[in-house]
């Protein structure tokens, strides 16, 4: 969130690489804090050694899903995670997996994926979703999974925060002409609603601050 780390800033919080993190200089002196997405399972280990007061606020959804993936891919051939492949959570749960691991977006890669998988004899499955995946498209992957692999290992990992949210915004954005969903625009989180709102409500605005409101008006 854009905004609320430029407020951070201010209060001499600053956001870093974890090239960065892993190069501190002066670790007696500095707290490093686990971003809310978690890191890999590597990188983790990494910033632990570095000597720094180490905090980590790491969501326990997300928590939750590394060891899902880390305890149930050991006897699976594969995983495949319902996501987006670049978004940094799906990154970290990836680092979990003890068999190889893939990431789609939608039922149609999802399907791609499987039917694949098939056809090179991988026999035990496990899928799971980044926890602030879209409800309804993990549903649809689930019931491809569903069709090819009958006995696959599927978790719910999605938020339960999440997931209310997501149907609050579709109840509400029916009965309504104007939608502001308001967020970072990098956010998976915000991204989702105002994917979900645009599904049912013709006018739809993604913004960070009011100003951004005064020009759409």
């Amino acid at each position: 969130n854009t905004v609320f780390i430029e407020r951070l800033e201010k209060d001499g919080i600053f956001c870093i690489s974890e090239e960065e993190a892993e190069s501190i200089d002066n670790p007696e002196n500095t707290v490093l804090v686990i971003r809310t997405h978690g890191v890999t399972k590597q990188t983790e280990a990494r910033l632990w050694a570095t000597g720094c007061e180490i905090v980590d606020a790491t969501c326990p959804f997300v928590k939750r899903i590394h060891k899902i993936v880390d305890d149930n891919s050991k006897d699976c051939d594969g995983v495949v995670i319902v996501g987006d492949k670049s978004h940094p959570e799906v990154i970290g749960i990836k680092s979990y997996a003890n068999s190889d691991a893939y990431v789609c977006s939608d039922d149609v890669e999802c399907s791609n994926i499987v039917n694949n998988l098939r056809q090179e004899k991988v026999e035990k499955l496990l899928l799971v979703s980044q926890t602030t995946g879209n409800n309804e498209k993990y549903v649809n992957c689930q019931k491809v999974v569903k069709k090819v692999y009958t006995k696959a290992k599927i978790f719910d990992t999605i938020c339960s925060v999440t997931e209310n949210r997501q149907n609050e915004v579709k109840e509400m954005a029916k009965n309504a002409n104007l939608v502001c969903v308001i967020g970072c625009t990098k956010s998976s989180n915000t991204k989702k609603l105002y994917e979900i709102a645009s599904g049912v409500c013709d006018n739809v605005y993604l913004l960070e601050t009011a100003h951004e409101l005064d020009e759409k008006a």
